[in-house]
């Protein structure tokens, strides 16, 4: 149904005079209509009587609510009513609200702003039990503050966000002053994408501090501009996040980073954590003596169970992670993850010869994926029989030849 046709459907229920509840004509003209809110232009829409309006917000999605909720609002209209619906609908034990985009399009900022306001008045009225909050994608990460401050019992937040200057949309307008948070968040999972340059990561860094009971934290892809650094993120969390269990740093540069990650270490009690595309030899003037202290710190962790070093070039580097597994206290590693790493089959069977003289303490699981083998078959096969005692491994097709792995291994 095209615009036209929509408003047409609009103005008609407009003229049907019902005694209540709703006449079949009016409420099967606004049903109509509510499937294709999308190709209603908002001014239009808004200029309808009020009264109808109110019978149309029932029956919206969650996406057209929050599109519509600023013209909303500037015309004083309630829409905590439609709220309170869609999260009854939600079902679970738990209540969880997922929320991206299903364009991909960013959300602006009055959207949000607008969302927050109205998930507060559900909170404020106890009507509201949301738990688990996603949404993609975000123009700001200052607007974190916004949705944890509306919902305090949060303990799961999942975010994308996409940086802007301004608010793209023509009812928003960008947030310029500090965003607050409440003392003590409730959360106790986080995680935050920015596949993009952020001018800097204190909204992140504020969430943390103010999140003591955080037990998972996933953060992926934040560029920062080249003057800074991602010291204070790991400081934060080395300060202020102590009951982490789960940690997924990833694409991150860490490379100038590497005592942050060492004090981090010795200040945790994770049981898994991944390093994935994070850098971690970068700039190092002696690879092999900062892989040493990362290893020694590492099975000071005695909580540990899953490692992912996955994209980190150790290549000629990777044998040295048998140390993992000797003297005392040896780690508990059970899960090893070292796929795309560019490890030769000579490395790989230096690898397991040093895991024979020093077995883990009980069998490993080893990915091995995206990795050479197609460079020396017969070495690499090799290294699978001396593995085969002491791992499960995972392993792949890969062919190197045909990508740019020697460039990359050698950046």
């Amino acid at each position: 149904m095209h615009e036209a046709y929509a408003e047409e459907v609009l103005q008609l229920a407009a003229k049907t005079e019902p005694p209540r509840p709703l006449s079949s004509l009016k409420l099967i003209c606004i049903r109509v209509a509510s499937r294709h809110v999308a190709d209603i232009d908002v001014d239009a829409l808004i200029g309808l009587p009020v009264s109808l309006i109110k019978d149309l917000l029932p029956q919206l999605s969650i996406y057209d609510l929050i599109r519509l909720q600023p013209a909303l609002n500037q015309r004083g209209i309630s829409t905590q009513s439609a709220w309170v619906l869609i999260l009854q609908d939600i079902k679970g034990a738990h209540r969880v609200l997922d929320l991206h985009s299903e364009d991909g399009r960013i959300f602006r900022v009055s959207e949000v702003k607008s969302l927050a306001k109205s998930l507060k008045q559900l909170w404020q009225t106890s009507r509201s039990s949301l738990v688990d909050l996603g949404m993609a994608v975000l123009p700001q990460s200052a607007l974190m503050a916004l949705l944890l401050d509306a919902c305090p019992g949060l303990h799961s937040l999942s975010l994308e966000i996409h940086p802007l200057d301004v608010d793209p949309g023509p009812h928003g307008s960008g947030m310029t002053h500090e965003p607050t948070y409440p003392k003590e968040l409730s959360l106790r999972k986080l995680s935050v994408k920015v596949p993009q340059v952020m001018a800097d990561i204190h909204s992140i860094t504020a969430v943390l501090k103010h999140s003591p009971h955080l037990t998972s934290l996933h953060i992926s892809g934040i560029r920062l501009p080249n003057s800074s650094s991602h010291r204070d993120l790991l400081t934060s969390i080395s300060e202020s996040n102590h009951r982490l269990r789960t940690l997924h740093l990833e694409d991150l540069n860490l490379a100038d980073c590497h005592q942050d990650i060492l004090n981090l270490l010795r200040n945790c009690m994770l049981e898994e954590l991944s390093l994935k595309d994070c850098r971690l030899l970068e700039r190092c003037s002696d690879r092999e003596s900062y892989l040493q202290q990362f290893i020694d710190s590492l099975k000071q962790v005695r909580s540990l169970r899953s490692l992912d070093l996955s994209q980190n070039r150790l290549a000629k580097s990777a044998p040295t992670l048998a140390e993992l597994f000797t003297g005392s206290p040896a780690s508990a590693v059970k899960r090893l993850d070292i796929s795309s790493n560019f490890i030769q089959p000579a490395e790989l069977l230096e690898l397991g010869q040093r895991l024979q003289m020093h077995p883990p303490q009980q069998r490993l699981t080893l990915d091995l994926r995206k990795n050479p083998w197609d460079r020396d078959r017969e070495t690499w096969h090799d290294a699978l029989q001396t593995l085969r005692p002491l791992c499960d491994f995972q392993t792949d097709g890969w062919k190197s030849r045909n990508t740019m792995a020697d460039h990359i291994s050698n950046m």
